[in-house]
This record gives C-alpha cells, structure tokens and sequence, in this order.
C-alpha cells in the first residue's frame, strides 16, 4: 500500500514539533525579559543602598562622584537632605531623600510584580511544552 503525500499522522507531528519550537523561543524571550528585570532591580537596591549612606556623609566633605565605568570628579558634597530627580521630559525636580527612597521602592515593587506575572507565564507555557512533548512522543510511535 503507498503511503499518501499528506499523512496526517506526520502533518500533526509536524505541527505539534512546529509549536513546541515557538514555545522555547517564547520562552527565552521571557527568561531575557526575568534577567533583565532583575538587573535593574539589583541596580535600584544598590541606589537605594547608597541613598542610606549618603546621609551619614558630612556636609561640605570632599568627595568622588563616578561619572561612568573607572571614571570619577572630585567634589564636595554641599546638601545630604535632598536630591535632583529627573521626573521625565528633562525635568528635574528636588527632593527630599526620604521621598526619592519611597519612588525606589515603589519601583523595586513594580518590578517584583512584573517578576511574578512573567513567572506565572513561564509555568503555563512550561506545562504547554511538557504536554507537546508527550504528544510528540505519541506521534512518533
């Protein structure tokens, strides 16, 4: 018996195989997505972290203000009570300290929950990926 050129067996393998690939990419995308996430959350703890030591510093004290990677001023600290926000469309505000490691926190939180819900993502899409396995395997048998 000849076997038809559209078995449909093979087209449902086809298929099946086709979207378990665009799950895995999925996927990575969402893990890039978690990755990056997480790096500004470190990034802003660290600001935080140096919001608290800026209030033991002494007014008028000489300092190094990093400028990028190695790169540094020497300056003096003038005001430990508030700082300049840029709050969008070049704006920038000044603030109290207290008030600047509220916004962090705020925004630690926002990221937390976006964490969550691409985690919650990464589950259903990985009980998607486990149930086209198991078809896959059916298929090839």
């Amino acid at each position: 018996m000849a076997k038809s050129e559209t078995d449909p067996k093979q087209e449902a393998f086809q298929s099946t195989y086709m979207e378990l690939q665009m799950l895995e990419q999925h996927t990575k995308r969402v893990q890039q997505q978690l990755d990056m996430l997480q790096k500004q959350a470190d990034e802003l703890l660290n600001t935080k972290n140096h919001l608290t030591e800026i209030g033991a510093i002494a007014n008028g004290k000489d300092i190094l203000i990093p400028l990028a990677g190695g790169i540094f001023a020497k300056g003096t600290i003038t005001n430990t009570y508030s700082l300049l926000v840029n709050v969008g469309a070049d704006v920038v505000l000044e603030k109290p300290v207290a008030d600047v490691q509220r916004i962090i926190d705020e925004q630690i939180t926002d990221i937390r929950a976006i964490e969550t819900e691409l985690n919650t993502q990464l589950e259903h899409v990985s009980t998607q990926s486990e149930k086209l396995t198991e078809d896959l395997r059916a298929l090839a048998n």
